[in-house]
């Protein structure tokens, strides 16, 4: 049963990334995992079915959402309990409510600046960042900018080119560090176009349209509508 456990898992994760796996596949994971007393699992699986639960039934997430920290912070799953608290940051910035959304935001950066919780640290913050952004808060922005410049050299790659990811959002961050602090910021490079690929992350789409949004306010239509067409494939 363990293995068929950890197996079911692999197979949710992998089905995850081409977007197969649906609620009822993480929530046999997770009913599984409960009987065996697999209290990671557990959390992991609770937490993706109520992100997945967001989309259309948005009442019913954030409780959930918070049963699985219940059940993290009972076992000692200090970082599990984090990626929880990520993904009711993301929802909450997503529905609109901002205030919660950074209140949660910031006592998750601090708890994983705690425990050097470095990548949960830096998903926190690109979402706190297009808050920022909106609300010219040049506050949060030093503050990220603090951050930043100590964890940079954590996150260079071995790879000889950045990820689509990476590349994004490095570009849309500086988008809203300008935004937030009045700074003028230079509009996205032209060849970003390869990298808007299919991911439905919420901040990677704010990521998105914050580049064809600068791309835009630049003159720049001809990127914009390349990027259209590219997310429209």
């Amino acid at each position: 049963p363990v293995l068929e456990l950890d197996v079911l898992e692999h197979v949710n994760a992998a089905r995850d990334e081409i977007g197969e796996a649906g609620v009822t596949d993480w929530a046999l994971l997770e009913a599984k995992a409960l009987a065996l007393g697999r209290w990671h699992q557990v959390v992991v699986a609770a937490r993706i079915r109520a992100v997945l639960l967001s989309d259309t039934d948005f009442p019913s997430a954030l409780p959930r959402l918070e049963a699985a920290a219940e059940v993290a912070s009972a076992h000692g799953l200090t970082e599990q309990a984090g990626w929880v608290s990520y993904s009711r940051t993301e929802v909450l910035w997503v529905v609109g409510n901002w205030n919660e959304a950074l209140e949660v935001g910031r006592r998750l950066i601090d708890m994983s600046e705690r425990n050097a919780y470095v990548r949960l640290t830096f998903r926190t913050w690109v979402i706190l960042l297009q808050m920022a952004a909106v609300r010219r808060d040049r506050a949060l922005a030093e503050l990220w900018e603090r951050w930043w410049a100590e964890a940079a050299d954590r996150f260079q790659s071995t790879a000889s080119t950045p990820s689509p990811y990476a590349r994004v959002l490095n570009a849309a961050t500086g988008v809203w560090i300008g935004q937030a602090t009045g700074r003028p910021a230079a509009p996205p490079p032209d060849d970003l176009i390869d990298a808007l690929i299919p991911m439905s992350n919420p901040h990677f789409l704010g990521a998105v349209e914050t580049v064809v949004r600068a791309w835009l306010d630049a003159g720049r239509t001809d990127l914009a509508a390349l990027a259209a067409q590219r997310c429209a494939a």
